[in-house]
Order: C-alpha cells, then structure tokens, then sequence
C-alpha cells in the first residue's frame, strides 16, 4: 500500500487501455456507430479488444487476416475492465499525461458496452461463442464472420481459447452484481440491458436441461439420478449454431473444459429458488472439481481461478478496508498474535490474548480478526522486516487490511441434481430495467458446499461476494 505500488497499478492499466484496447490509436483501433438513436456520446465511439501489440481488434495494418479485424471472444474481460475503470478514477494523479481517468474509463466502457452487444448475438442461446471472431471492417462489430483463427484453435467452434469467457463473465457479475449493460438494437434504440446475468444464465440453464434430461428413463419416463460419472460428457452434447458451428468442442474432464461453465451457477437465474440454484452450484462443482483431470498448465491455472471464484469472489480488491491499532508494550505482556507469512505477505492466524486481546475488549468495532493482513508496522512495509519491527519496537502502529468474510449457505446441502424444472436456456428478449429493478434481483448461491476443492483451500481465504460467495469444507 504506497505511492509506489499505485503508480505501477496505474501505469499497468495504462498501457493496457492505450494497448490491449486500442486508445494509443482511436483511428485504426475504434469505429463510430452506424446509427446513434438512443446512444450516447461516450459509446458512440467502439472500441474492442485487440491481442496485443500483435494486432486484433479494429486494427487493419498487419496485412494478415488472422490478425487484422480480429478479436477472441475468450478475452473478453468486463469484471476486470470495470475495476481498473475505477481504479484510474480512484488515482487520477498517477496517470500520465496527456491521459485522464475520463478518456480511459470511457474506452474501457465501450469496450465493455460492445463486447457484451456482440456476444449476445454470436454466441448460442446455450452460451457456446467461437474461439474467432472477424470484426466488420465498417458496421456494427456483431455483423462479422468466421474467418480469423490462432494459437491453433478454429473459428466456429468452442475451444481452449473460448473457454475462459465463462468464468470472466461470471466474474463481472460477483464483483459488479448490480450494474446493468446498455442493449441496442441496429437502430441504436436502447432495448434493455444485456450483461453478466443474461449471459451467465445461457450456460447454466442448458447445462441444467441436459442433465435433467439424461436423468429420465426413456422407457419408463420416471426422473432418476443420473450417474455422476454422466454429468462432466453432457457439455459435449451442447447443440452449434450459425456463428459456432463446430459446437462445443472442448474436453469436459479437462479443467478448462468444464470448471469455468460451473462459476455460471454462481449467478442467479429468474424462476429458480435460491436454495435450488444452491443444490445445482454444490452438485456441479463438487463433481468437476473431483473428475476434472488437471495436469498442464492451463488446466490447472483454470482451476486457481476457479476455485478462488468458488470460494468467495475471487478477492475482489475494492472490497478491502483498512484500519489502524496503535500498541504499547508492557513489561512481559506478550502481543498475543500468531502469524502466518504466505509469500511476501504476512497474515493474522490467530488471535491469542495479550496486548491485541485487550485492543479488541476496548474496541469491539475495530477487532483484530483471523485473516486480517498485516500491511505495515511502524511505516514499514516489507513482509520480511515486519515480524523484526513488531519484536523490537515498545511502540507499534499497526496497519491491518481486512477483506469481507465469506459467508456460508443456510441451504441445506445436497450431492444430488434437483428435480424442479429449470428455466429454458435461451432468455427472452432484453427489457428496460427500472432503477427500482436491482431490489427485486434474484438472490444468488451465497455458498457452495464445495467437499472437494484442492485449488481453493490451498489458498488464501478470498473475501464474500455480494451475490455468488462460496464456502468450502475440508
């Protein structure tokens, strides 16, 4: 936490805008709307996402259409754009010049805007996008075709690179449950909103269907339990369409294959109970974090993500308080903390009496607590010299971080599928929704009973989401 860190966060997330996004050339890397309608000035300029300083996106100077106009959908990031958004506005006066916190949070918008404008039209009703995606090089982005491919995957078909748009959409919804994404129509006129939820909702509501479907005797026509061993294959089954013919083409025991579809349960549905769509998250994670096989890196780095999405919100760093407690040793009182260092950084394991037990019988509001982070001592900063500085001061100014805790599931736990009929995959037209809409919202999982988990409690305990937290049990 200083000056120092902010800047490089800052700069980082600079670079990425003039870069990634394109803002370092708004002619090459931008297109203006066809029409304007309802639309207002700051998305009327579009931007995309490129791969890189490789080209992607609106660019057209590579001469090499596998780059050029070309974008892939599983980069598609809006969680993590809307936080950098609020970062820059949180730190303007580290940004370089002649760059402001308004001109960059505006291109990341957009590209957020229109990102989620053309994945409600090239992906499936099911949720299945193609690894590739060819941008127009006039028009609106969603009126592309399959044309583009790398990194040895198909356009048209969903695969390794299409696969993490699951778990980054849900993301957006865990960190930014309440924002709604404008929708428009090709005449710019606002339809509704089309975001995180609608999106996330495709997947779980045709995974739901298949397995329910699977579970019914055909001869006799009675629900049963479908074997679990059933359950991971059924993604294969997920039907293509015209912009992903090929379907879904990923390994569903790879951790790539299935983990990311199952944070989408982590998302509200309409028409499904909380407590339902409690059993659906604890049934599906609980069986791909068991079946998935998980050995090479991109399968295991999935499932650190995963597992941290499953087990809170992914540590969503906004959500972080910090608060001060200032100690004065006395003669042999001893400060009555355990410590435990993860890397280069220092957390609170338990609180055992001493100096800091009295700190929080004179401040209940401001209780030292298990999972609190030790960010400085005395203004020192340095995981190594803190445990030093707190041994050999009489006099500390402790700096703790602490995060939401987690909050765990009054739902009773199940290890089977529920048998309520869910929702159809495909969601009905977008609809304007009231400002009064976010108090009728569908109450997501708070916490899933995930049993086995290895990515998630090797970890440090993630903070709550306010809408799709998990809990885990050993």
């Amino acid at each position: 936490d200083s000056d120092e860190f902010r800047k490089y966060a800052v700069r980082s997330i600079t670079a990425f805008v003039l870069e990634d996004i394109g803002y370092a050339n708004v002619s090459a890397n931008s297109r203006r709307v066809p029409v304007v309608g309802d639309i207002p000035e700051k998305h009327q300029t579009m931007y995309m996402w490129r791969s890189g300083t490789c080209g992607g996106g609106y660019d057209q100077t590579s001469h090499d259409t596998n780059h050029d106009l070309c974008i892939s959908p599983g980069y598609f990031s809006p969680g993590q754009w809307r936080l950098f958004q609020r970062y820059l506005k949180a730190h303007e006066a580290h940004i370089p010049p002649p760059y402001s916190a308004d001109a960059l949070g505006n291109a990341l918008e957009s590209a957020i805007v229109w990102g989620y404008n053309t994945l409600q039209r090239i992906a499936c009703p099911n949720g299945i996008v193609s690894n590739w995606w060819t941008l127009p090089a006039t028009g609106w982005p969603y009126k592309g075709r399959l044309q583009c491919s790398n990194s040895g995957t198909q356009a048209g078909a969903y695969y390794s690179d299409a696969a993490r748009i699951p778990w980054r959409v849900a993301l957006d919804y865990l960190w930014f449950p309440d924002v709604k994404t404008p929708f428009y129509d090709e005449q710019g006129k606002l339809l509704g909103s089309f975001g995180a939820k609608e999106y996330a909702n495709r997947w779980a509501g045709a995974w739901m269907q298949l397995i329910q479907g699977a579970a019914v005797d055909q001869a006799t026509g009675q629900v049963g339990q479908l074997s679990k061993d059933g359950v991971l294959p059924l993604l294969s089954k997920l039907p293509g369409c015209p912009t992903v013919p090929s379907g879904f083409t990923a390994l569903p025991n790879n951790g790539w294959g299935s983990l990311p579809v199952v944070t989408t349960f982590q998302v509200p549905m309409d028409g499904v109970a909380p407590c339902t769509g409690q059993q659906w998250l604890d049934y599906v994670a609980n069986i791909s974090l068991d079946q998935c096989v998980n050995y090479q890196y991109f399968d295991l780095g999935q499932e650190v993500i995963i597992g941290s999405m499953l087990a809170g919100n992914a540590w969503f760093p906004l959500m972080t308080t910090a608060f001060l407690i200032t100690l004065d040793k006395a003669d042999g009182m001893e400060l009555g903390l355990d410590l435990d260092q993860r890397g280069t950084v220092l957390f609170v394991k338990k609180v055992t009496g001493g100096l800091v037990g009295l700190w929080n019988m004179r401040n209940p509001f401001w209780r030292v607590m298990e999972g609190d982070e030790i960010a400085a001592v005395n203004d020192i900063t340095i995981a190594g010299k803190l445990v030093e500085e707190i041994r050999t001061q009489q006099h500390l100014i402790i700096k703790l971080w602490r995060t939401e805790q987690t909050r765990t599931s009054s739902c009773p736990r199940s290890s089977t599928a529920p048998t309520a009929p869910v929702p159809a995959p495909a969601p009905p037209p977008p609809t304007v929704h009231p400002a009064s809409a976010a108090a009728a919202r569908p109450k997501a999982p708070s916490a899933a009973h995930v049993a086995a988990a290895p990515a998630a409690a090797a970890g440090p305990s993630p903070a709550d989401s306010r809408q799709g937290a998990v809990s885990t049990t050993a």
